[in-house]
């Protein structure tokens, strides 16, 4: 007897000190215990887990997939699946789940946080995606069609790599010095007639660009060149908070337009 103590509370304090969440059902899908660690994943404490499902903490568009997952579970057999737990303040946390069903009808299940690896295949998916737009740029066939055609896909490509929500090209009128919009997604009217034409050397970044360097706005709050400013009204209206400017030049070093998300 003294020796099956003393093995059960080695486990008990081993579960207790694992990274991952180790969570027990009942027959019924019950919570009955937990470690801290899956305390933690769900935000809550062992309190507010135990006597509830994994339904409860479950946004309600993934309830379905989950009882299916419950309904295939075999005795002793090991079942693995992706599943984004609803935390108790609501917020949603990536996990990987493995579990598998106990002849007493219960659960044994072990959670791991996967959202930094699921942010990663994200921020992955999104560089694909943009590596596949710049090459439909390279790839088109320009015969026959408007500059608007490679205009509008150099912008999306830019839009998809800087992950923005709007974005636009403006062209250097050698001119006027003024640099015009020739290809826009996403802006107001109130913003496309402020910025239609406007001089160079007014824009807010004209001295960067003047060198040839990318101009980054983390904050147009912060920033200096549009303090006090009717643009800076102009971009507050449209929504824009942080924005980059890249230059477009020549092959001989000729600053020849802005692309802007």
């Amino acid at each position: 007897a003294p020796a099956s103590a003393a093995a059960t509370f080695a486990s008990a304090s081993f579960v207790e000190m694992a990274p991952d969440g180790c969570f027990l059902t009942d027959a019924s899908g019950r919570y009955v215990d937990v470690n801290e660690s899956g305390c933690r994943l769900f935000g809550a404490t062992r309190a507010d887990i135990l006597g509830k499902t994994a339904l409860d903490f479950t946004f309600p568009e993934d309830a379905d997939a989950v009882r299916q997952v419950v309904a295939a579970l075999r005795v002793d057999d090991v079942h693995r699946f992706e599943w984004r737990a609803r935390r108790a303040d609501g917020s949603g946390l990536d996990v990987e789940v493995h579990t598998r069903l106990l002849p007493s009808g219960g659960r044994q299940s072990i959670l791991r946080d996967i959202s930094e690896r699921k942010q990663r295949e994200h921020r992955q998916a999104q560089d694909r995606s943009a590596l596949e737009r710049l090459h439909a740029i390279s790839t088109l066939d320009l015969s026959g069609q408007a500059d608007t055609v490679l205009l509008d896909a150099i912008l999306d490509a830019a839009i998809a790599a800087t992950e923005a929500d709007v974005g636009c090209i403006q062209i250097l009128d050698p001119v006027t010095a003024e640099l015009c919009i020739v290809a826009q997604r996403g802006f107001t009217a109130d913003w496309l007639a402020f910025w239609s034409r406007v001089p160079a050397a007014q824009s807010g970044y004209g001295p960067a660009l003047a060198k040839n360097e990318r101009v980054i706005i983390a904050d147009i709050e912060q920033s200096e060149p549009f303090a006090g400013a009717e643009m800076l009204a102009v971009q507050r209206r449209a929504g824009v908070r942080a924005m980059q400017s890249t230059p477009l030049v020549s092959r001989t070093g000729e600053l020849r337009g802005i692309i802007s998300t």
